[in-house]
């Protein structure tokens, strides 16, 4: 969330879920790097006939965008936020199921094992993207979580 931003860039999937909010950059910088700053403008409406989980996601990252951006413009970190603050629910959810299994030593060495590959950048550089994978992969572990739970 800090600078550097680590992202993914765009193949020309974003507009899939942006477009429904009018969010997106000029074409000519597309391809070249992740940037972190979108434009809300008129030109990038665009509604496209797939659906998807993200854009529930990414409704509620413009939402937190329009509270605390000061140029109006969209920042891909709310969208990472939103991304993160479900899956961080997810690792919550899943510690009653540790705590109910496995001794403190462990719940640690779990704990630390799902940092260590779920933190890495592979991971969570789609989180500051619109890429659908993210949503996919935070509703997965919220779901493996609430089968953990009712299974105990």
């Amino acid at each position: 969330m800090i600078p550097p931003v680590v992202s993914l860039g765009n193949n020309g999937d974003f507009g899939k879920v942006s477009g429904h909010f009018a969010i997106g950059y000029p074409p000519d910088v597309e391809a070249r790097y992740a940037p972190v700053k979108f434009q809300h403008a008129k030109r990038y409406d665009y509604h496209s006939e797939f659906r998807s989980s993200e854009t529930m996601l990414a409704a509620v990252a413009a939402g937190l965008s329009s509270l605390l951006a000061k140029s109006g413009d969209f920042d891909i970190r709310c969208i990472g936020a939103v991304h993160a603050a479900l899956f961080l629910a997810a690792i919550f959810l899943l510690l009653p199921v540790l705590a109910h299994f496995f001794g403190p030593r462990a719940r640690i060495a779990i704990l630390a094992a799902i940092a260590l590959v779920f933190g890495d950048v592979m991971y969570v550089s789609v989180f500051n993207s619109f890429y659908m994978d993210a949503a996919a992969m935070v509703f997965l572990a919220l779901a493996v979580v609430f089968f953990l739970r009712s299974v105990l």
